[in-house]
């Protein structure tokens, strides 16, 4: 069964993404900053990943939480979320490890796409 980490710097937003991941027959977990996932790694293995791109200033961002994890476990599907839909414009997003690229707000589309792919 997948478990997945969904890391994004603002509460309002984490707190819609859990309400829309309790839809899901999966067990998951919100946090707030590349830092805790990177402590909750530590003791949890996650399959999932859903990062924010932009995690606040002073802070590691998305890109660099996503080729951390891919070091840690290669077979994780890690996907970026942005507001920002040219972010990767002539950019291949798995050079960073990211599998594939929701665009913000996040929302029943996304969880169709992230469902199906968790079922490949």
């Amino acid at each position: 069964m997948a478990r997945i980490l969904v890391v994004d710097d603002e509460p309002e937003i984490a707190a819609l993404y859990k309400a829309f991941l309790e839809l899901l027959p999966y067990s998951f977990k919100v946090v707030t900053s590349g830092e805790k996932a990177i402590e909750l790694l530590k003791s949890v293995k996650f399959t999932v990943f859903i990062l924010d791109i932009d995690l606040g200033y002073n802070a590691m961002t998305g890109v660099d939480l996503s080729i951390k994890i891919k070091d840690m476990q290669k077979d994780a599907k890690v996907y970026a979320l942005t507001g920002h839909a040219d972010v990767f414009d002539g950019f291949d997003p798995s050079i960073a490890g990211f599998d594939d690229v929701f665009s913000k707000p996040f929302g029943y589309k996304n969880l169709i796409i992230l469902h199906q792919n968790i079922l490949k």
